[in-house]
C-alpha cells in the first residue's frame, strides 16, 4: 500500500516503531490476552458453589453450555492429571480436570477426550499469579476447554471427592471499572491511587508477565510534556505503559512507551510523553512485579525546546559563490517577513547543514536555496514530497513530534531523493553483462517463498520483483531471490551493480531486505547493502554498489533476501531494473 507522504514528516512515529519492538524484547513474553470469555458455574457441592472467571480456549469454544460431573484426568505418566499420556479412568459423559504442564494443551484435550470426556477445565499453575488464566491453544480439539486461575483450581478441587458438579458457560461476568481498556477509569493530572484490590482479581493483563491490571483514560487539553509517576510515592515494586489509539489497537500499535524502573529503590516507575491535546491515552499499570497498592502522578510538563540539523546534498550542483543556505517558516506564516532564512556549512563532503531551534510539536516548512536570498535560487521541491508555500514555491513539510534533538538524513537538492545520484546506468551501455527488466518472466531467479512479480509497481513498465505481491509482506519470513546462474567475472577488473528500488519495511532493526553476493555458487553469501524503514514507494531510486571486491571469480551471483520478524508487517520491497555492468579497466 502506498503512503501518504505526509505520514512520514511526523517523527514521532520512528520512535514509536523502535519502542513497539523494544517493550517485546524487554517485558519478556508480549502477549494480548482476550479477556475473561466465559464463567465455570459449581453447581454442587454447596460448599464451593458459585461463579468462576474462565478463559476459553482457541478451539472449538463453548458454542452452548457443557455440564457435568468433574473428574480428575490421571494418565499413564503420573499421578497428578497432566492428561499428557493415555488417561487411566472413564470419562465418559464428564468434564475432565487436567493440571497445566509438562505437554501441549492439544495432547491434554485429546486424550481427555479420548478417554469420554466432554469438556476439559484445565487448572493454572502459576502460583506467583494466582489469579490469571491464559488464552490456551488447542487448534483441532473436538471438545471445548477453558482455564481457570490457580487459587480458584485450588478451592474447587478440594471437593473433587465430594460430588463435584458444574457447568462451562459461554457468558462472561461484566468488568469492573478500570479491569480492562473498555472500561479504562477517567483521570486528569494529579495524584491518583491504585488500591490492592484492583490487582486481587479480573484479568486485564494484556502483556507477558502479568495477571490483572488496571486501565485509565488520559486526555489532555493542551499539548504538553506528559510525565505518568510513582517515583518517591511508593516503595512497590511498579510498570506502567502508556499506548494510545483505541482498545483494538492499544496493546499493538498503540504502544507509545513503558517504565518499570525508577527512583532510588529503582523499583518504581516514570514515563514521560508528548501528549497531543484532544487525544486520549490509556495509563495501563500491571502486576507484573507487585501486586500491592500505590500512588502515582500525571504532571503536565511545558514543551521541550529542540534543535533540528538540517542536511541537504549539492553534490550535482555549482554551489553559488555566496553559499548555501534554508528558507523556513512556522504553518501559519502569512508574510514574506515570517520566513526565516539560515545560512549552512560546508561539511566538505559535498552535503551543508544548518540548525533550526524549535519546540515541540512546531509544524514547518522550509527549502533549500542555492546563493542569496532570491526565490529563483530556491530549489523546486518535487510535489511527491512537497507542497505549496503560498509564495510561488514548495516547501518541504515537518512536524517536529518528538522531544529531543534531531537530524535529518540529507536529501539531495531539488529532489526527493536521499542522495544525490550518479549517472544513470541503463540496460543499454556498452558493458552491460547482465540485465533483467522482469517483461520476460521470472527465469533468471530462483524463488522462495512469495516473492514474484506484480504489476502493482514498476519502473519500466510492466513488471516488477516483490517480496509480496499479495500485500503486505507475512511474519517470520527469510526469504529470498537469487540469480539462477552466476556471472563470469574472472577477465574482468572492476564492475558494478544497479537496480531500482522502492520500498516499506518496519524499521528498528528489526525487518530487512539484505542485497548479497555469493562467488561459490551460493554456499556462502557477503552483504553488499540492507534495506531497513519505511523508504519510499515513490519515486524510484537507482541504486549502485561495487562489485570490485567480486571480480576474478567465475562464478557471482546477486541474491535479494528478505527477513521479517514476527511484529509489524507492510508493503516490502519492489525491484526493477537489475543491472550488472563489468569492466577490463580498474575504476576502483
Amino acid at each position: 500500500m502506498k503512503k501518504d507522504y505526509l505520514s512520514r514528516l511526523n517523527l514521532n512515529p520512528f520512535l514509536t516503531n523502535f519502542f513497539t519492538t523494544l517493550v517485546v524484547l524487554c517485558m519478556t513474553a508480549f502477549a494480548v490476552q482476550a479477556q475473561v470469555d466465559a464463567t465455570v458455574v459449581v453447581t454442587a457441592p454447596a460448599s464451593v458453589a458459585g461463579d468462576y472467571d474462565a478463559r476459553q480456549s482457541s478451539e472449538p469454544g463453548l458454542a452452548m453450555e457443557v455440564s457435568g460431573p468433574v473428574v480428575l484426568a490421571i494418565d499413564t505418566t503420573a499421578t497428578n492429571p497432566t492428561a499428557c499420556g493415555s488417561v487411566t479412568v472413564d470419562l465418559t459423559g464428564a468434564i475432565a480436570l487436567i493440571d497445566r504442564g509438562t505437554c501441549s494443551f492439544v495432547e491434554k484435550v485429546a486424550n481427555a477426550a479420548a478417554a469420554g470426556a466432554v469438556a476439559a477445565l484445565v487448572c493454572n499453575n502459576e502460583v506467583a499469579l494466582p489469579n490469571k488464566a491464559i488464552l490456551m491453544g488447542t487448534a483441532g480439539a473436538t471438545i471445548p476447554a477453558v482455564m481457570i486461575s490457580y487459587n480458584d483450581c485450588q478451592t474447587i478441587r478440594a471437593e473433587i471427592d465430594n460430588g463435584l458438579t458444574i457447568t462451562l458457560s459461554p457468558t462472561a461476568r461484566d468488568f469492573v471499572a478500570g479491569e480492562v481498556c473498555d472500561q479504562a477509569i477517567e483521570i486528569s493530572a494529579g495524584v491518583h491511587t491504585v488500591t490492592a484490590d484492583a490487582f486481587d482479581s479480573g484479568y486485564g493483563a494484556v502483556f507477558g508477565g502479568a495477571g490483572n491490571a488496571i486501565w485509565y483514560s488520559y486526555t489532555p487539553s493542551v499539548n504538553s510534556l506528559v510525565t505518568v509517576t510513582s517515583c518517591d510515592l511508593t516503595m512497590e515494586d511498579t510498570r506502567v505503559i502508556i499506548m494510545g489509539g483505541d482498545c483494538e489497537t492499544a496493546p499493538t500499535d498503540g504502544f507509545i512507551n513503558f517504565n518499570d524502573d525508577c527512583g532510588d529503590t529503582n523499583l518504581a516507575s516514570e514515563v514521560s510523553f508528548l501528549a497531543t491535546a484532544g487525544t486520549r491515552y490509556f495509563i495501563y499499570w500491571d502486576d507484573r512485579w507487585s501486586d500491592a497498592g500505590f500512588d502515582f502522578e500525571i504532571i503536565e510538563g511545558e514543551l521541550p525546546e529542540i534543535i533540528g540539523t538540517f542536511t541537504v546534498d549539492m553534490t550535482n550542483e555549482t554551489v553559488s559563490p555566496d553559499g548555501v543556505s534554508m528558507v523556513w517558516a512556522f504553518s501559519d506564516a502569512t508574510d514574506l517577513a515570517d520566513v526565516n532564512v539560515v545560512a549552512l556549512s560546508d561539511n566538505g563532503d559535498g552535503t551543508w547543514s544548518g540548525t533550526v531551534a524549535l519546540t515541540s510539536f512546531d509544524t514547518i516548512g522550509y527549502a533549500f536555496m542555492n546563493g542569496m536570498l532570491d526565490p529563483a535560487n530556491i530549489e523546486v521541491v518535487p510535489d511527491e514530497c512537497g507542497l505549496p508555500s503560498g509564495f510561488g514555491f514548495n516547501i518541504r513539510p515537518l512536524i517536529a513530534n518528538i522531544d529531543v534533538d534531531f537530524e535529518l538524513d540529507p536529501v539531495c537538492f531539488g529532489t526527493c531523493q536521499s542522495f544525490c545520484p550518479s549517472d544513470v546506468i541503463s540496460c543499454t551501455d556498452a558493458d552491460v553483462i547482465f540485465c533483467d527488466e522482469f517483461e520476460g518472466g521470472t527465469g533468471n531467479w530462483v524463488l522462495e517463498g512469495a516473492w514474484g512479480l506484480t504489476t502493482a509497481q514498476s519502473f519500466s513498465p510492466d513488471n516488477s520483483l516483490t517480496d509480496s505481491p499479495g500485500g503486505n509482506y507475512a511474519a517470520n519470513q527469510n526469504i529470498s531471490a537469487t540469480m539462477a546462474n552466476g556471472l563470469d567475472l574472472s577477465t574482468y577488473l572492476d564492475a558494478t551493480l544497479a537496480f531500482r528500488a522502492i520500498y516499506d519495511i518496519e524499521g528498528g532493526n528489526f525487518d530487512y531486505c539484505f542485497v548479497e553476493v555469493s562467488t561459490n555458487g551460493g554456499s556462502t553469501w557477503i552483504e553488499v547493502a540492507r534495506f531497513l524503514g519505511e523508504g519510499n514507494l515513490s519515486p524510484w531510486i537507482q541504486y549502485i554498489y561495487s562489485l570490485g571486491g567480486f571480480v576474478g571469480n567465475d562464478d557471482v551471483r546477486v541474491r535479494f533476501r528478505f527477513f521479517s520478524d514476527g511484529g509489524f508487517e507492510v508493503d516490502g520491497i519492489y525491484i526493477d531494473d537489475v543491472i550488472v555492468t563489468a569492466s577490463t579497466e580498474d575504476n576502483s
